[in-house]
């Protein structure tokens, strides 16, 4: 292996994609104050230090801007700090508008600070970053978690290691979050949001529900009304058009519908599987009397046990002789089940939305979003 001349060339590199003209020289164009904006990978730390100040000054005029005192927060003891700490989380979340503007800062903020260390000109800045990065982090974790969760999970914990200890958090059994809507219990709810920080509690409801609905409507695209009225409750709240009580209240009732809506399947003796065929058939649908209505469920138990025993083949989606063969089996078994007021249009209606379903859910080999990872 011959390494002669790699730092010669390293150095050249450096020099134009780091922007200086020659090697040795200042970037070109810049002397000692290169710009900030991302035109060059390379910055020189004190540049640097000097943008995280402006940012950090940002961020506290943010807060203080929401009636929030840093600095009571970052002298305050471990449970008054807390509590100070939550108050803070609760005016944040008092419009839509402050919480993204901050959220985004403080993404800003991390990204910079990690970039100075360790160098000794960040202990000084450490107090107000951790404390910018610690608010952001109690407002993230009212949201949903998304795939990346763990790598950013360390990234903040590479960032609060990287600087003194400073004892923010501490784990409150009582505020695990809740995925099954069926073990909320109202009246804690309620009293939780009648003592404690009400946007707070509203937000954790309402990251709920959304989290829950994009599931259900994943598995029945008929409950997408049930999103259209949540989200409807949202821009009326940040429109002002409701106050956080009222607010709290319609959430609370729409979670109730929602309880009903996810038992439904157990009512109707289906399957998720089964309910959305039947959904996708009876809404909209002619008339139906209850006959009829059996008639239906038992056709869409007869077709899914036949599609998932016989058709739904891996990669089934990718092959036109499978497709094809799925489409026929729908149009022979709805031919047979619908009820005689179902016309050619309507059937042919049904059948392509049903078809429609089966590619968007079904992947083969026994995955769907039914069963789980999808590939």
């Amino acid at each position: 292996m011959d390494y002669a001349g790699v730092f010669r060339k390293l150095q050249e590199a450096l020099a134009i994609y780091g922007g200086a003209s020659r090697v040795g020289e200042s970037p070109a164009g810049y002397g000692d104050n290169p710009p900030l904006d991302g035109s060059r990978p390379i910055q020189h730390k004190t540049d640097l230090v000097e943008h995280l100040k402006h940012l950090l000054a940002r961020g506290i005029a943010e807060l203080s801007a929401q009636q929030i005192d840093p600095e009571a927060i970052k002298a305050a003891g471990c449970f008054d700090k807390v509590a100070l700490l939550d108050d803070a989380v609760e005016k944040l979340l008092e419009r839509e508008e402050t919480r993204k503007s901050f959220m985004h800062l403080a993404r800003t903020i991390s990204r910079v600070y990690r970039a100075i260390l360790p160098d000794p000109s960040a202990n000084a800045l450490a107090p107000d970053a951790v404390l910018i990065s610690v608010l952001a982090q109690k407002i993230k974790a009212l949201e949903p978690e998304v795939d990346i969760s763990q790598v950013m999970r360390a990234v903040d914990d590479l960032l609060d290691q990287s600087v003194a200890p400073v004892p923010y958090v501490i784990n409150d059994e009582d505020d695990k979050p809740l995925f099954d809507l069926s073990q909320l219990d109202f009246a804690k709810l309620q009293e939780r949001f009648s003592s404690g920080k009400k946007r707070t509690e509203s937000e954790k409801l309402r990251v709920l529900l959304n989290q829950k609905l994009e599931s259900m409507v994943a598995k029945n695209p008929t409950r997408a009304d049930f999103m259209e009225k949540l989200q409807a409750l949202i821009e009326a709240y940040n429109a002002g058009s409701l106050n956080i009580e009222a607010f709290f209240k319609e959430l609370m009732a729409f979670t109730q519908d929602l309880q009903k809506e996810d038992q439904r399947a157990i009512r109707e003796g289906l399957t998720e599987e089964e309910l959305a065929l039947f959904d996708i058939i009876t809404k909209p649908a002619p008339e139906m009397n209850d006959k009829e209505l059996a008639q239906v469920k038992a056709m869409c138990r007869e077709l899914m046990a036949t599609l998932k025993r016989e058709k739904l083949v891996l990669d089934w989606r990718k092959k036109a002789q499978a497709k094809g063969d799925v489409r026929r089996t729908v149009e022979i078994i709805f031919d047979q089940g619908l009820p005689s007021s179902f016309d050619e249009d309507i059937y042919a209606e049904k059948c392509d939305a049903a078809f429609h379903h089966l590619m968007t859910n079904y992947y083969g080999g026994g995955q769907s979003v039914y069963a789980g990872a999808r590939i």
